[in-house]
């Protein structure tokens, strides 16, 4: 592999995670959070740090928004590290801890329009989820749900491509396990 192309990465890297760590952010254009007759639109969520350790993966927390639009009852519900491939391309994931306390720790900012029912009355949701996912190559693919593993990251860094889109379609032949 150029040592350039590694070096380079892993600047990226660096900044990217130094920045996720700080980073909030707010979106008015969320989609609508309905349960039973009470609905609301999330306008904050916090990136969570990523936690010390070379796995990726994602964990799903479960949660209560309550009527001043605040979260509370946060709880792990998933927590799964990446592990493998199988041959039609597919990650197979593994129940992992290392996701957990940074996932609740993030959630904390959740922050979501005060809820209302079909009446304009204030209510709660007491159950909703939310989906962390930790990952390193964010570069490299277009899914956010996609994940790469060291070898194939190495594989692709190791290549020398005339443009982004010859990147991309070998990306996609090493996602989908056809090289």
């Amino acid at each position: 592999m150029k040592k350039t192309n590694k070096l380079y990465f892993q600047k990226t890297n660096i900044i990217t995670c130094l920045l996720t760590c700080i980073v909030f952010i707010s979106s008015s254009v969320s989609a609508a959070i309905t349960e039973d007759d009470c609905s609301t639109r999330k306008i904050q969520i916090m990136k969570p740090e990523y936690p010390y350790t070379t796995f990726q993966g994602y964990s799903i927390v479960s949660y209560a928004i309550n009527n001043d639009g605040s979260v509370s009852n946060i709880k792990v519900a998933e927590s799964n590290c990446a592990v493998s491939r199988d041959d039609d391309g597919s990650i197979n994931f593994k129940p992992c801890p290392f996701f957990k306390k940074v996932s609740v720790d993030a959630a904390k900012y959740l922050k979501f329009l005060p809820p209302k029912d079909s009446n304009d009355s204030a209510c709660i949701i007491k159950k909703h989820t939310h989906r962390y996912t930790y990952r390193f190559y964010e570069g490299l693919l277009q899914d956010k749900n996609q994940f790469l593993l060291r070898d194939e990251a190495n594989l692709i860094l190791d290549q020398e491509f005339k443009s982004n889109e010859e990147r991309m379609a070998f990306v996609e032949k090493v996602l989908n396990n056809q090289l």
